[in-house]
């Protein structure tokens, strides 16, 4: 019989027999693909059931220990109650970042973590935190050193929290993990394009990863070893979220480690560059020749580098002994130093050299004070340091060791506390009260509306989620009375437990000055209060354009005037456009004539009133947008009599 198809040889095999066996393939490939997916699903199931177990016990551990504290002192312990209240606390603090990590990773996980767009400092920031986080190595015995590039960027735009959350939990993870060395935080901050890259660098001494968990220590629930809970403690959620924090942000983090040697973690992120950041002062210190003795080589070079950048020279010797040797050699020559900066150990008592004490500047643990010497507290901070070398203290004024200035004396405030759980109220109350100030206090949003209108408050305290009137309605209902009734405006500051993303912007719009998430410490709130409480540009004697003038150098003088003389110039158009952007209610002009008016009145160091015209550029379409351009059309108009009653003319005309 001959084949239909000459070219082509009939099949071996009939054609049912193939087409099953070809079923057959494809069903055992999607039965592996099946069995694959439901391995990996068990897997999370079991990760997610290890994680809900651990988070358990990290949560019974601290109240069980609050508990029981708790009894013994009511059954009358002999523990002394400061040593109570002290465990206490730290019960509490451990609970209040477990409850952080969990609440912060449900957020990222579900897409509605939102990042803000702020003007910072980041130098500040890292400071900030490494200071923060340094008594908790101090604890431990570790040596802790921060540093980052002196000629980093002073302003940059983006979200400081989040920045603030991946240092901290890279650099809290390093500390749990080491027993003993160091653990160093360096930040490198580069410009690049119009962006500043930030590359956050966490080395540990610590007990390493093993090879085979590198990949995984960044999943969610999960940490090196299963018995890694037990041993250290925490949730297994940190280094997730700062990964998805770094992503977000346009970075990322990787690590490198070596098992009973240490791990390094690189994390980096992006920020966008400010067109015009605010004036910095950076001290010159040509002239200057200075000796760094002692401690570890990172931190002695790094001080080295960040005078360097300052012009001044510098020497570095690894002890005191070389130290001494060195300064002996120069003394007497013609080019002698200026000082010697000496870092002491926290666990020796060290010999100082023979050098004069008014020469000497002691790095020292906090705590620590040697009388006469002149002191820097650990960490050293770019800050700290640049302030101690710079004109204003180049004499090297005795201070305490951590250097801080004295705090000027508090004003009495009369300050209503609206905050309906009666623990929390009390305990807010008492700690105003001990800081001298008159308080109020209240149970509801209703009852805190009659008080406030019944008696004058300089500062009012509101809870968000009260019974009759909340937080939101209560700051709307006063901010609108004091516009219909002309009163003084009352500084408003909110409390809320919220860890919704939105709440910053739902105060902004409601009229709050400022905010504090519960819980809150009594440092946090009088801190806010002071922040609060700084006298606006319209409320000081004198201008802060004019104060700005007598302050500036020759050249900063000349800008400001010609930045004066263009704003005179263009200022009653600007005023006019702004009116009327307002009264029609155009959302879009409103928004661009704030963001040119805010950088015109940064360029000329108005900064009070540039932050009122970014807060109507991010809040233009809010209810209080419009007495916001009320108040700062009369800004720009005050601005505009005090410039030329200095007697500057607009560019273009003379002077009759």
């Amino acid at each position: 019989m001959v084949s239909p198809h000459p070219h082509y040889e009939p099949l071996p095999y009939p054609i049912g027999l193939i087409t099953l066996a070809q079923r057959l393939s494809q069903s055992i490939v999607e039965q592996n693909q099946l069995r694959t997916a439901l391995q990996r699903a068990e897997a999370l199931t079991a990760e997610k059931a290890q994680f809900a177990a651990n988070i358990s016990h990290e949560i019974r551990n601290p109240i069980n220990a609050i508990q029981g504290l708790c009894e013994n002192a009511l059954e009358g312990s002999e523990v002394p109650p400061q040593e109570v209240i002290q465990k206490i606390l730290h019960c509490a603090v451990e609970l209040d970042k477990l409850i952080k990590d969990v609440l912060d990773f449900s957020r990222l996980e579900s897409g509605a973590m939102i990042l803000e767009s702020l003007q910072f400092n980041p130098i500040h920031e890292f400071e900030k935190t490494v200071q923060r986080l340094h008594p908790m190595a101090q604890r431990k015995g570790i040596e802790f050193i921060a540093t980052l590039n002196p000629d980093s960027p002073h302003c940059v735009q983006g979200d400081p929290t989040k920045f603030r959350r991946i240092i901290n939990n890279l650099v809290d993870n390093a500390t749990k993990f080491t027993a003993r060395g160091n653990v160093t935080c360096e930040l490198k901050l580069r410009p690049i394009a119009h962006a500043v890259h930030a590359e956050i660098i966490v080395t540990d001494t610590g007990v390493g990863i093993p090879p085979d968990r590198l990949e995984h220590i960044f999943d969610p629930f999960t940490q090196a070893e299963a018995s890694t809970t037990r041993r250290y403690g925490g949730s297994g959620l940190g280094l997730a979220i700062t990964r998805k924090l770094c992503q977000a942000m346009l970075g990322d983090v990787h690590v490198t480690s070596t098992v009973n040697q240490g791990s390094q973690f690189i994390a980096t992120c992006v920020f966008n560059t400010v067109e015009n950041p605010p004036p910095y002062d950076r001290p010159d210190l040509s002239g200057q020749r200075v000796l760094i003795a002692g401690g570890n080589t990172l931190s002695r070079n790094w001080i080295a580098s960040c005078l360097n950048f300052l012009k001044a020279e510098t020497v570095t010797a690894a002890c005191n002994h070389e130290a001494e040797t060195i300064w002996s050699g120069t003394a007497l020559s013609d080019q002698p130093f200026t000082r010697v900066i000496l870092d002491l150990p926290a666990d020796t008592s060290p010999r100082l050299p023979p050098i004069p004490k008014e020469k000497v500047l002691l790095l020292t643990e906090p705590g620590l004070e040697l009388r006469g010497y002149h002191q820097l507290s650990k960490p050293v901070t770019l800050t700290n340091l640049t302030q101690k070398f710079s004109s204003a203290v180049r004499s090297f004024e005795i201070t305490s060791p951590t250097g801080a200035a004295k705090i000027p004396t508090r004003r009495t405030l009369r300050i209503l506390i609206a905050e309906d759980n009666e623990v929390n109220r009390e305990v807010t109350a008492c700690r105003l009260k001990r800081a001298g100030h008159e308080v109020s206090a209240t149970v509801d949003g209703s009852a805190a509306l009659e008080l406030w209108r019944s008696k004058e408050f300089d500062l009012a305290i509101l809870d968000l989620q009260m019974p009759l009137l909340d937080g939101i309605e209560l700051a709307t209902s006063i901010r609108s009375e004091e516009i219909t009734t002309r009163r003084r405006a009352t500084r408003l500051i909110a409390l809320t437990g919220m860890a919704e993303n939105n709440v910053a912007q739902r105060c902004r719009n409601a009229g709050f000055d400022d905010y504090l998430t519960k819980p809150m410490r009594g440092s946090d709130l009088i801190q806010k209060i002071d922040e609060a409480m700084r006298p606006s540009a319209a409320e000081t004697d004198e201008h802060e354009f004019v104060s700005l003038l007598k302050q500036a150098s020759e050249d900063e003088i000349e800008d400001l005037r010609i930045a004066g003389r263009a704003f005179l110039r263009h200022s009653d158009q600007l005023i006019e456009q702004l009116a009327t952007a307002s009264n029609q209610a155009n959302v879009p002009e409103l928004i661009l004539q704030a963001h040119g008016i805010k950088g015109m009145l940064s360029l000329m160091g108005c900064q009070e009133l540039a932050k009122l015209a970014s807060r109507i550029e991010h809040n233009a379409s809010s209810p209080i947008a419009k007495e916001n351009t009320q108040q700062l059309i009369h800004g720009l108009q005050t601005l505009q009599e005090t410039i030329r009653s200095s007697g500057l003319i607009p560019h273009g005309q003379t002077q009759a």
